[in-house]
């Protein structure tokens, strides 16, 4: 007589979530702009160190922290493991958004001759992040020309961290041989009284007045990423960063970095899964950037 075994069913498991996929979230919340993880041999997490600008509380971004893992990825995480380490006057340490125009919308009252323009722009990086900007002018073409860059202005605002207080100052259709192309100068308040600071971009104007707009702006958007880049570099803060990356890998190791930045480290799965082993490194860098800022271990 044959013997019937049975096999409990097994539990399912949990998806492999990388290390850099949690950095990489968890650095697109408000105020965050550098977070490292530490974790054990067994795969739990450690340690979340986060750097974080003075603009929001540390314990409001220990609760968006909680709620971005358990929302994205399902992982429990205990507020006591969340160090934010807050400074002033830096930008975001992490690669920029580069965003991507997915449509717009441009509509003309027959009765007023009124032009609304409505863009929306995505990151490829990530298919749920979407800008959108709305504004309203004339319908001559020049005038709609503005229009569209006050829209693509207020719908990629929010990507502007330091910048915000960007406007339009004036922009024009001039021709270049047989060629239409759009001017506009921006204007970004340097305070204390001194004069404000003038961007320009230029693209030449297809069959559609918007995407124009859209070329211009980004000239703009990305030499203000650079230049605020060149400010991070300079900061003790993002020094110690880089020291602690330094450390992390060793003398003579290899941490497999591309242009500069780290390496996206292994596959990581939930609290009882395996997963990269991460040096003490990012805990000294993170705290120490309390010598720039001030630091804070947020409570409950």
């Amino acid at each position: 007589m044959s013997e019937e075994r049975s096999t409990p069913p097994s539990s399912p498991s949990r998806a492999a979530v990388r290390r850099s996929e949690i950095e990489d979230l968890l650095s697109r919340l408000p105020g965050v702009l550098a977070v490292r993880l530490s974790v054990n041999d067994w795969g739990a997490i450690e340690a979340v160190h986060v750097l974080a600008t003075i603009e929001r509380g540390a314990k409001q971004i220990v609760r968006d922290i909680e709620s971005a893992l358990q929302a994205r990825f399902g992982l429990r995480l205990d507020h006591k493991k969340v160090s934010v380490a807050q400074v002033s006057g830096l930008g975001p340490l992490r690669d920029p958004v580069r965003p991507e125009l997915t449509g717009y919308v441009v509509q003309t009252e027959a009765t007023t001759g009124e032009t609304r323009v409505e863009v929306t722009f995505g990151d490829p990086r990530d298919e749920s992040a979407r800008w959108t900007g709305a504004a309203r002018g004339g319908s001559q073409r020049r005038q709609q020309a503005r229009t569209a860059l006050v829209a693509v202005l207020e719908a990629l605002r929010p990507l502007l961290v330091q910048e915000r207080e960007l406007e339009l100052v004036d922009c024009d259709l001039v021709l270049l041989g047989e060629q239409e192309i759009l001017v506009a100068v921006f204007a970004l308040p340097s305070g204390r009284g001194a004069e404000p600071q003038l961007f320009a971009g230029a693209a030449p104007v297809g069959a559609a007045v918007v995407e124009a707009a859209v070329r211009a702006f980004l000239q703009v958007y990305y030499e203000l990423v650079e230049l605020r880049w060149q400010r991070v570099r300079r900061s003790p803060a993002y020094r110690l960063l880089e020291l602690g990356r330094r450390l992390q890998r060793g003398p003579g190791g290899d941490a497999g970095t591309t242009g500069g930045a780290p390496a996206a480290p292994e596959a990581l799965r939930g609290p009882a899964g395996p997963v990269a082993s991460a040096g003490g490194a990012e805990r000294q860098a993170a705290a120490a950037a309390d010598w720039e800022g001030r630091g804070e271990e947020p409570g409950p």
